[in-house]
């Protein structure tokens, strides 16, 4: 009985795994090779940065809504949904030749993520008992590095040997399954009800407590420092002359660190708030500093220096705060505490990426660096200083 018990919430969380792997091995593949793409057919930083940016502005205006029907209905519908947009914009990237089209397929990559991540986040607190959430959340966010370590090398040499075309079509035929697997476990019933046991009540206020909030707040710097840390440095190595795949093996070296992290991160982070609050507050200042440090080291290989910062302080920072989302929210509002969080990372993404962009092309890449660098060092002050004030409520 104990074993059988033991097997259930294992292939609940290989399930989830199994849709996160797809969702951001699809992802990863195209967003390691769209800004280059876009600076190959003669598009500027600052537009570029557009392109990248209103990926985060389109996923913030929709998060609510996967948000809310999440809740209420099933996260794998909304993951399944979400996947349908990635499979379509990355049909978009195929045929993109202009700024407009490119603009057209990260409008709908992020109309993708808003309807995926947050509910898979969501996912993996609810298929299993809340002792075993630190550790579902674990491998989920593993899979991610997972997807992100292998997703951008493949994109990288298909660019290199083969063509972009390819690379996104391999991108769109992966969201393409992955969707038909969510819309078919939305429909397994024993699944569904797992998810949907406690989704009846709650509202928005309730999913939106003092400790959401703040992580939230720390989140618009995070999504500001991580997606402009992709876009930028994926800019900068095409007009230093360097190959695609050499982007991609920083960016899966990043990834190895993240992935080996979170494989044992549960039994790192442990499930203490104040642990947990202490642990986010130092891969802030991790991230920040690897940040700084990649002003000064952004040639290769000097580069995989300020890579490993970035990947020691993400590699615990994310499953770190999602525990403590999930550890302060009820069930039935999870949804929508992982939404209002990941709409933090969107708003960061978008006003970093606009803003960080024009300043690398006026000032420099290695000035933009900087900023990002000195702006994280603002959430380690946050979080220590609202510690014992959001505790003790």
């Amino acid at each position: 009985m104990a074993s059988q018990s033991f097997n259930i919430p294992r292939t609940r969380v290989l399930i989830v795994v199994l849709t996160t792997l797809l969702y951001f091995l699809s992802m990863n593949i195209s967003i390691s090779i769209v800004v280059r793409y876009s600076r190959e057919l003669g598009i500027n930083i600052s537009n570029t940065s557009i392109i990248w940016a209103v990926t985060f502005l389109v996923s913030a205006i929709f998060r609510p809504i996967s948000g809310h029907y999440g809740d209420r209905v099933s996260s794998f519908l909304m993951m399944s949904i979400g996947s349908v947009f990635l499979m379509l914009a990355n049909v978009v990237y195929m045929f993109s030749r202009d700024f407009t089209s490119l603009l057209l397929g990260r409008s709908l990559n992020g109309i993708a993520s808003a309807m995926f991540i947050a509910p898979s986040i969501a996912a993996a607190t609810l298929i299993v008992s809340e002792d075993l959430v630190g550790r579902s959340l674990s491998y989920r966010s593993a899979t991610v590095s997972f997807g992100a370590l292998v997703g951008p090398v493949i994109g990288g040499y298909l660019v290199d040997y083969v063509s972009y075309s390819v690379a996104f079509a391999l991108s769109a035929v992966l969201s393409a399954l992955n969707a038909i697997v969510c819309a078919l476990l939305y429909i397994h019933s024993d699944i569904t009800a797992q998810l949907q046991r406690s989704s009846d009540r709650g509202s928005w206020k309730d999913a939106m407590n003092p400790i959401v909030i703040l992580f939230t707040a720390t989140s618009l710097i995070g999504g500001l420092s991580f997606f402009t840390f992709r876009s930028l440095l994926q800019s900068h190595y095409r007009d230093l002359g360097y190959p695609s795949s050499l982007y991609g093996i920083l960016m899966a070296c990043f990834a190895a660190i993240t992935m080996i992290l979170r494989l044992t991160s549960h039994r790192i982070i442990g499930s203490n708030l104040r642990r947990l609050f202490l642990i986010s507050a130092t891969c802030y200042f991790i991230v920040g500093l690897g940040s700084i440090v990649l002003s000064r080291t952004y040639m290769y290989p000097w580069a995989f220096i300020p890579v490993a910062f970035y990947g020691l302080g993400f590699g615990l920072l994310v499953p770190a705060v999602q525990s403590i989302i999930s550890m302060s929210t009820m069930k039935n509002v999870r949804n929508r505490a992982m939404t209002v969080y990941a709409m933090g990372y969107d708003i960061g993404g978008f006003v970093g990426g606009i803003v960080l962009g024009h300043v690398a092309q006026t000032f420099g890449y290695s000035f933009s660096y900087v900023i990002i660098g000195l702006l994280l060092m603002i959430n380690p002050i946050l979080v220590l200083m609202s510690t014992n004030r959001v505790l003790n409520k």
